[in-house]
């Protein structure tokens, strides 16, 4: 199964880029980027937007395009979804991760990473909505790059 998501989810990243890039899949031990649970204060709310910074974390280097990621939302306080992209792409219309109140919820999501916007290198972002105004943890954790 695994085999079969990573395929289809490279075959979906070379259907964005042009036909004359090669990319090449790099798996890596399955690393956490983000877990809002160990910072006080770190929840999402309805309609906010965050940005993760990648680059030299969990072994993505510099010349990675784009990441395949495991999303959780933990504990929505509403419905909702989460949005995962690029930090320089205008936010796109459809959601990444769709959850229900009360119930934690994960899928793995492939997303472009922007290019190096500052030291920091090549960020994405997550928006939120959570319907009554409410709020979720959410874990980011990195399965593959590719370059």
């Amino acid at each position: 199964m695994k085999t079969r998501i990573m395929t289809l989810a490279f075959l979906a990243v070379a259907a964005a880029v042009s036909c004359e890039d090669t990319l090449q899949t790099v798996p890596v031990e399955p690393c956490r980027l983000i877990d809002s649970r160990l910072r006080i204060g770190q929840e999402i709310t309805d309609d906010t937007t965050h940005a993760l910074f990648v680059w030299n974390r969990c072994g993505i280097p510099y010349d990675a395009v784009a990441l395949l990621v495991t999303v959780t939302a933990v504990n929505p306080s509403g419905s909702g979804h989460l949005t995962v992209y690029s930090y320089t792409a205008p936010r796109p219309l459809a959601s990444s991760l769709n959850f229900n109140r009360g119930l934690t919820a994960s899928g793995l999501v492939l997303t472009k990473i922007s290019t190096a916007i500052s030291d920091q290198g090549q960020a994405l972002r997550i928006h939120a909505r959570v319907s009554d105004g409410g709020s979720l943890h959410w874990i980011v954790d990195v399965v593959a790059y590719l370059k």
